[in-house]
């Protein structure tokens, strides 16, 4: 008997397209079927990605791009940007949003870096998930969903928490959502690490090592 992963239609969305983005493609309607496994999606993946392949480490390139954006924007010495440095530490305090900003134009990308803290992020779910509920009652609850948004925009515009602890941690999360971006050519690939980012997207959703298995239902 097969496995079923059972994941959510939502995250199996959210997954798709944070794939697509790091590979610069568009899945197509007739990829899917129903009883789609875990394997026949890898596959499907990797006979989407056009690019060229070639064996070299994206990580290790990631990591020097970040490092030239830092020293190139003042934000840091070469010799203090290190894998297991403390972002706090190379950002320092003043004008933290600044400085990421300068970053993100140097390397010609959005990109997350800031934590929205649990006291908002759920009330603000709450308040969301319940007004849509409303919404089947009274137009009314329109205004809670409103609110809500305007105040997790404020929240993202205001705080300065990072996300993340380390370098190594920003660079593996750039290079899951940026991949090509981040290659020293962007028109290469390496096949084995796409296979490996796809495998930790799925890890990031809360799936199991031992779950995803080739044969596993995904669809």
């Amino acid at each position: 008997m097969k496995n079923h992963l059972g994941i959510d239609p939502d995250d199996l969305d959210d997954i798709l397209i944070k794939i697509q983005n790091s590979f610069g493609f568009e899945f197509k309607k007739e990829d899917f079927f129903d009883g789609m496994t875990y394997g026949q999606l890898v596959d499907c993946i990797s006979n989407r990605i056009t690019l060229q392949h070639i064996d070299d480490c994206t990580s290790q390139q990631a990591f020097y791009k970040l490092r030239e954006a830092l020293v190139t924007a003042g934000i840091t010495e070469k010799e203090n940007i290190m894998p297991d440095a403390l972002l706090e530490d190379i950002f320092g305090k003043q004008n933290r949003k600044q400085s990421v900003n300068k970053v993100r134009k140097l390397l010609g990308f959005d990109f997350y870096i800031f934590a929205l803290p649990a006291y908002i992020g759920w009330p603000v779910a709450i308040v969301i998930i319940a007004s849509l509920i409303g919404l089947f009652f009274s137009w009314k609850f329109i205004y809670g969903i409103a609110i809500a948004i305007a105040v997790l925009y404020i929240s993202t515009k205001v705080n300065s928490k990072f996300g993340y602890k380390t370098i190594r941690q920003l660079v593996n999360s750039l290079v899951e959502t940026n991949y090509t971006k981040l290659r020293r050519n962007p028109g290469t690939y390496n096949k084995y690490e796409a296979v490996q980012m796809v495998r930790s997207i799925f890890l990031d959703y809360g799936f199991e090592e031992e779950e995803l298995t080739p044969d596993a239902v995904v669809i």
